[in-house]
């Protein structure tokens, strides 16, 4: 500091405004040191080098889901909401993600996903692909909005066709057997309960 600017009971001193930690005087880990447990390893900077109130942000790991984060130091406090997982604003794997919270809904995720399981929460509002554990079809539903056992499955609530499960085909062959093949729409497209017309060929005059 400039001697002509300074005098006696001045705010001068960088460690008294908080400007600069000083070990053992306003360092993080002596003034708080129940929020320098969550002080991550990972961070640039030692919980001692660093004042309570600076503005900088840092990595934290949370006791509660064992996550880390970041946040700024002067923002924080024990016991607060910072922790991202925790309140549900990302993804933990092993503590929030969809494998871990409902794992029999996780079984039914489906391997052609962009995204892995262990990558969504259970209240995300976005459409997943899933496999039908009763007809194994695919389909799109959002995750938030699917339940064990629920009638989300199109194909198992008729909806759609799957070939093989509800198709006439599969249904009703002896019906089917007289399906012409001037139909545009090939016969394991179709269900028996769809009202659209469709041509025939008699077995009897055929």
């Amino acid at each position: 500091y400039m001697v002509k600017d300074r005098f006696v009971g001045d705010n001068a001193c960088p460690y008294c405004k908080g400007k600069r930690a000083l070990k053992g005087v306003n360092d993080l880990k002596t003034v708080d040191p129940d929020l320098a447990r969550e002080w991550s390893e990972k961070n640039a900077r030692d919980v001692e080098s660093v004042p309570r109130n600076a503005k900088l942000h840092a990595l934290w790991i949370c006791p509660t889901c064992h996550g880390e984060y970041s946040y700024p130091v002067a923002e924080r406090k024990v016991g607060d909401d910072a922790c991202p997982y925790c309140r549900g604003a990302r993804v933990l794997s092993g503590f929030n993600d969809l494998k871990t919270t409902d794992p029999e809904l996780a079984a039914e995720w489906s391997e052609n996903n962009e995204r892995d399981v262990e990558t969504v929460r259970r209240d995300m509002s976005s459409p997943a692909l899933w496999i039908c554990p009763t007809c194994h079809g695919e389909y799109s539903y959002p995750v938030a909005e699917r339940e064990v056992g629920d009638d989300a499955c199109p194909y198992c609530r008729g909806k759609r066709v799957l070939p093989g499960f509800n198709d006439l085909k599969t249904t009703d062959p002896e019906l089917a057997a007289e399906w012409s093949e001037n139909n545009e729409r090939d016969v394991e497209t179709v269900r028996h309960s769809m009202t659209l017309r469709a041509l025939w060929v008699c077995p009897t005059c055929h």
